[in-house]
């Protein structure tokens, strides 16, 4: 932790600056592309299909997404427009941001706050060598024991190395395929209109 009061100490003015602006250009990004699922799938009668890729749970963005097709139907509903007109898309991603910011989101959104910690964590954890950043695992108690002697083998005591490696470049190259079955979904969705 010392490390990491250091390099706060060490951040100046513009540095946080620059973060804080990073990190709002980041969230108005991720709603304006949130609106955008929603949007598109209500105009297109398209059923929303939950994201969950490489292992990690979006349930809170897909929670998200759920309310703002909500959110849209109620406007069909109501015989308003929804269509890409920059000007709606923009004060709506403001009305949201301004939410977040407030404190006003509901619960499936992180706070400012923590995402601008998180932001200076991740600069911060991207100057750590190896063996630094397992130290840091280890002094805030994020790993176990053995997670801990998983990270440390050394080649020699592993012994089925070539099996283990084999079974990450498969899925490296599962990851890829399935990448690209989406862009080539995705491109055909576009020639199509």
């Amino acid at each position: 932790m010392k490390d990491l009061y250091g390099y706060i100490c060490n951040t100046n003015a513009e540095d946080f600056k620059l973060t804080i602006r990073i990190v709002e250009e980041a969230t108005k990004q991720s709603i304006s592309d949130e609106l955008d699922i929603a949007r598109k799938c209500v105009q297109e009668g398209i059923a929303y299909e939950e994201a969950e890729e490489l292992g990690f749970n979006y349930a809170a963005k897909n929670g998200r997404i759920k309310n703002y097709i909500l959110y849209y139907k109620q406007m069909l509903q109501a015989g308003k427009l929804i269509g890409y007109n920059e000007e709606i898309k923009n004060n709506e991603v403001e009305k949201i941001y301004n939410n977040i910011v407030s404190g006003k989101q509901n619960e499936n959104y992180v706070g400012m706050d923590e995402r601008i910690a998180l932001s200076v964590a991740a600069k911060y954890i991207s100057t750590l060598n190896d063996h630094e950043f397992l130290q840091l695992l280890k002094d805030t108690q994020m790993i176990t024991d053995e997670q801990e002697k998983s990270l440390t083998r050394k080649y020699k005591d592993i012994p089925n190395l070539k099996e283990e490696a084999y079974v990450a470049k498969r899925w490296k190259e599962i990851s890829k395929a399935q990448k690209e079955a989406t862009h080539d979904v995705e491109d055909t969705n576009q020639e199509q209109k």
